[in-house]
């Protein structure tokens, strides 16, 4: 049984909204029974004097709904990573799962910040996605989107570089 699960999402900063709804729309497409509530991370809040990157109110969001898909963070020197300070507070290992929290972020090499989004592959926000997925009990759709991006990525369909991002999550789509 497909149930609806209430998850909170954080776009991010930099390139992070573009991957962000790239897997947000495999997601919808693919027929993902979530309900979303977004949180702002990053860079605006951090210019607001933040140490951390994050309000409270996110807090209070992230404590009810117990799981985050988080698309990549800029973190101005001096001040903590938002993924960081997230862990600290559930008390997650490096699983970034415990009986009280799971945090599924991608992992992106530090050349996508000079990156423009348009040229982005993104595989890593589609990956964390799919394992979140996998977390909240809803493995048939998280099988379906893992299977249509093997197979975009068999077929070398985000190898185009001046527009990979939509290419590649219109290509994945037509995979599903």
């Amino acid at each position: 049984m497909n149930f609806t699960k209430t998850i909170t999402i954080a776009y991010g900063d930099g390139f992070g909204p573009h991957v962000m709804e790239s897997a947000l729309t495999v997601l919808r497409e693919a027929g993902a029974n979530l309900t979303i509530e977004a949180i702002e991370i990053g860079s605006r809040i951090y210019s607001m004097g933040s140490k951390t990157g994050i309000l409270p109110l996110a807090w209070k969001v992230l404590e009810k709904n117990r799981v985050l898909l988080k698309a990549p963070v800029l973190v101005p020197e001096g001040c903590r990573e938002t993924g960081e300070v997230i862990r600290e507070y559930f008390g997650l290992d490096s699983t970034n799962i415990n009986e009280h929290f799971a945090l599924f972020e991608p992992v992106f090499p530090e050349i996508c910040w000079q990156q423009k989004p348009a040229t982005l592959d993104p595989s890593p926000m589609l990956q964390s996605a799919i394992a979140m997925l996998t977390h909240i009990g809803q493995q048939e759709i998280a099988d379906k989107i893992a299977v249509a991006l093997a197979k975009t990525l068999e077929e070398n369909l985000h190898l185009k570089e001046r527009k990979r991002l939509s290419r590649m999550t219109n290509a994945v789509i037509e995979m599903l």
